[in-house]
């Protein structure tokens, strides 16, 4: 074997050896990072929909699993159509970290953070709100989580002993309050009681799907 032959092969061992030290931890990593997943948990008759959501590198399939790094919910943001005929004054959605079913606190809470567009039409910051702020019927409004809201959740994971890798999320539509004074929540339409305008009285509950909300929060 010539002395270039012998040269050629070294050179070609030498890059198949940069490539497997290289590329395939790569790869190892992509597919590791390949279950993360955002559900949507709707109620059958939701005013609004949620019909996006962004991540950190851009815009998720709800209920599909997808590859990304650990930070993948930094500037998450939840776009909402607003499909009830009437003109949104606020809306509220909860954001669930799920605890995963094999870690230790599997059986703990969940931690969940609520995005908000203006003050609940339940408390009484309510009559406060900047009445120029609003969503009108057929309306789009993205709803995003801060950068400021998501270094205080990350650290309040942390101290719930959640793992560093955040690998499902859960939407929910909490709220939803109208200009004519009529408010959405959990499934239940609210009206303004007669007697006392300030205050909300459920109609018999509506058919939908209700949920534990057993959990930690951080507003």
């Amino acid at each position: 074997m010539s002395s270039i032959s012998r040269l050629t092969l070294v050179v070609t061992f030498l890059v198949a050896i940069i490539l497997l030290t290289v590329l395939l931890p790569a790869g190892s990593l992509a597919i590791q990072d390949q279950d993360r997943i955002i559900n949507y948990q709707s109620f059958s008759n939701e005013p609004v929909e949620i019909t996006a959501v962004k991540s950190k590198k851009g815009v998720v399939k709800m209920g599909e699993k997808f590859a990304d790094d650990n930070d993948w919910w930094k500037n998450f943001t939840v776009t909402v159509h607003n499909n009830s005929g009437k003109t949104i004054t606020s809306l509220s959605i909860d954001v669930t970290f799920v605890r995963p079913q094999s870690h230790a606190t599997s059986q703990e809470p969940p931690f969940f953070h609520t995005l908000h567009f203006g003050p609940s039409p339940f408390f009484p910051e309510y009559a406060l709100r900047d009445r120029g702020k609003v969503v009108k019927p057929d309306g789009i409004i993205d709803l995003v989580l801060l950068d400021e809201n998501y270094e205080h959740i990350e650290r309040f994971l942390r101290e719930l002993k959640y793992p560093a890798s955040i690998k499902k999320v859960e939407l929910l539509i909490h709220t939803v309050g109208f200009e004519d004074g009529t408010a959405w929540s959990g499934g239940t339409w609210f009206y303004r009681d007669p007697n006392k305008p300030d205050e909300l009285i459920p109609e018999e509950r509506s058919p939908g799907r209700a949920r534990n909300r057993s959990a930690f929060f951080w507003l």
